[in-house]
């Protein structure tokens, strides 16, 4: 009896700090084998994000590996706490490992807990497309148009050179194929490899951790997103998280036509007041920057669901295809011409900014004036009562 009662303290212990890894936003990630059933293990963790809230969460994912070599996601139908998380400090997971396909854990395993900013898009039409006296043009015929997955969370920010490294280094070897040796330019991106082949480290230039990522392809945006559990949004979530539905400038088939910009309709500088990083010029850094600009720099700009640098900065990535016409509801193109790209850039006059303006990228090509941002289908619909605290 004395020893089925140590073993059990044994498997029940934290394993020590070694086997575990806090990323972005997170520290102090300990784990516990055996809690609260032996099929389970419970995560505790502190989230350092503090303004989150119900319409600006923390989405949380968790990854394991055996051997610290192969890491694997732990699925959100293996997990309960939540991925979506509403307030900062203090948190816990528990993770039912045979779901996850084990067959056995060990005091060996290793735990990487990770966060982002996300906000919450409720689900519902909205106005798409660019024109002077009105909507329901042939490039998106058919307005108002839905979302093709509902509600959805879409990310505060774009994805980082931070959130970018972390990634890197996790995935090892792999990283080798999702890295580009301009990455290392330290004015715009900044990280920077280190090591031989089959043994690289990646490391982020000092200054630059809350600069987006640069030199990413559309095939690296989608393996981030693979690796984080998540995906990239499509054409029309963009576009809807960008315009809103306000109808402060009219309706048009009873829906709100939402904004020019993502923060209204003045212009990016009205008044002296630089609302976004566009191309300037001359000079080509009046609106504070030469390049790239932190994320959230402009975040009293922020679109009506509060989500930064949706103009300028850099293009961004959406998952669709690209297409001349764009079908309602909602159907991507299966195949196009390249990819949708997105809200202008530092390289780019600030027409690019306009909420349905539209670019075409090639999938393969890595350059400094694209980036991306992650998305996720969100759990349940939302209540007429979130819609309207959303709303601008």
């Amino acid at each position: 009896m004395k020893y089925k009662a140590l073993l059990a303290t044994l498997i029940c212990m934290f394993i020590p700090i070694g086997w575990v890894w806090g990323g972005y936003g997170v520290s102090n990630v300990a784990i516990m084998i055996g809690k609260p059933t032996p099929d389970k293990v419970t995560i505790k963790y502190e989230l350092n994000l503090k303004e989150i809230d119900n319409q600006h969460p923390a989405y949380v994912f968790a990854r394991y590996s055996l051997d610290g070599i192969k890491w694997k996601p732990i699925e959100e139908k293996c997990l309960t706490g939540g991925s979506i998380v509403t307030s900062p400090g203090k948190k816990e997971m528990v993770w039912n490992w045979g779901a996850s396909g084990l067959k056995a854990i060990t005091d060996k395993v290793q735990v990487h807990v990770s966060a982002m900013e996300m906000c919450f898009v409720p689900a519902g039409p909205f106005i798409m497309g660019n024109t002077p006296a009105g909507y329901g043009t042939i490039s998106h015929p058919g307005n108002p148009v839905n979302p093709e997955n509902g509600a959805y969370y879409i990310g505060k920010y774009l994805v980082t050179v931070e959130q970018y490294c972390e990634f890197l280094n996790e995935v090892g070897n792999k990283g080798a194929e999702w890295y580009h040796e301009k990455m290392g330019d330290k004015e715009k991106c900044g990280i920077v490899r280190e090591g031989k082949r089959g043994q690289y480290a990646y490391k982020v230039i000092p200054g630059r951790e809350r600069y987006p990522v640069t030199y990413v392809s559309w095939k690296d945006a989608v393996e981030f997103c693979k690796w984080a559990g998540l995906r990239l949004p499509s054409e029309s979530e963009w576009e809807k998280a960008a315009r809103g539905t306000s109808n402060k400038y009219g309706t048009y088939k009873g829906v709100g036509v939402g904004f020019k910009y993502p923060w209204g309709n003045e212009e990016y500088n009205a008044n002296g007041v630089y609302r976004a990083n566009f191309l300037e010029n001359p000079p080509n850094a009046a609106d504070g920057y030469k390049y790239t600009s932190p994320v959230g720099a402009f975040s009293k700009f922020n679109s009506p669901y509060g989500v930064a640098d949706l103009a300028g900065n850099l293009w961004e990535y959406c998952q669709d295809w690209y297409a001349e016409q764009y079908s309602n509801p909602h159907k991507p193109p299966e195949r196009g011409s390249g990819i949708v790209v997105r809200g202008g850039s530092w390289q780019y006059p600030p027409m690019g900014g306009l909420v349905g303006t539209r670019g075409v990228e090639d999938r393969e090509l890595r350059f400094d004036y694209n980036g991306f941002r992650c998305a996720k289908t969100a759990a349940t619909k939302p209540s007429e009562k979130e819609e309207k605290k959303t709303k601008r």
